[in-house]
């Protein structure tokens, strides 16, 4: 009994384990700010984006504070794999569903509109989209890979940023917003 107390007692507190890596917070903030004003942008226009899509895009950025700044990324980090098998989930396939069915083609019409980006618009075909996130997912399981990830934060947060892009391209590719 007394083992189980002591593992309880070292696990990371849920007050106390939020992890603020700036680049993190940064990132889902200019995901949030550039969502919320072009949404402004369309309402002002007579076009607003429907609700569910606000909410959905909403889930998906809640579900990356989950992943990556909440106590799931300490307990996944120091103690618990499967904490963090759940994290990789959140990030490649649960966050990027809910924030790409957020989006519509009136959201996206500046970024669509960018001539670099037209030219990546290929990846969110189902042809490619698929694989791409299968042979991502196989790639970060090869021993280099994956120790590189272990090792080294810079590495697992690429991981992490790959298995979030090509999770999205994924998913645009079955939505198609």
């Amino acid at each position: 009994m007394s083992a189980v107390l002591a593992a309880a007692e070292s696990l990371p507190s849920p007050w106390t384990s939020w992890t603020f890596d700036p680049v993190q917070i940064l990132g889902i903030v200019v995901l949030t700010v550039l969502y919320v004003q072009r949404a402004r942008t369309l309402a002002k226009r007579g076009r607003p984006v429907e609700r569910w899509r606000q909410w959905s895009y909403g889930t998906g950025l809640v579900l990356l504070v989950v992943a990556v700044i909440s106590p799931v990324h300490e307990l996944g980090e120091r103690q618990f794999l499967f904490m963090h098998m759940i994290q990789h989930v959140i990030l490649g396939d649960l966050a990027p569903l809910a924030m790409v069915a957020g989006l519509t083609g009136p959201l996206l019409r500046p970024i669509l509109a960018m001539r670099y980006v037209e030219k990546l618009r290929v990846l969110a075909h189902p042809f490619v989209a698929l694989p791409l996130w299968a042979i991502n997912l196989y790639l970060w399981h090869l021993p280099f890979a994956y120790e590189g990830a272990l090792h080294s934060s810079y590495v697992h947060a690429l991981q992490h940023l790959l298995f979030f892009t090509f999770g999205a391209a994924m998913w645009a590719a079955v939505l198609e917003p």
